[in-house]
């Protein structure tokens, strides 16, 4: 028994069980950043400039999908720890 415990720190991390203690030696962790492409200095519109200008939502999803595989939900090999 740990007896009465007087601090309790929660993180991203399951336990095998109440009566164990358990340690976690790594999280996948969190990253954010802000993003910006424009592809033209003036708005366009898409009776104008469809298929003239590329969309920068298809530029944008096309370098995200070279990060995380999609279908698995996993970073592509290339750039996982090993």
């Amino acid at each position: 028994m740990l007896g009465k415990p007087t601090l309790v720190v929660c993180l991203d991390a399951g336990s095998s069980s109440e009566e164990t203690i358990t340690i976690t030696s790594s999280l996948r962790g969190c990253i954010t950043f802000d993003l910006k492409a424009s592809i033209c200095a003036n708005n366009i519109h898409s009776g104008v400039g469809g298929g003239v200008c590329p969309n920068v939502f298809t530029i944008l999803n096309r370098l995200l999908m070279r990060i995380q595989d999609y279908s698995t939900q996993e970073v592509i090999e290339e750039l996982q720890l090993k």
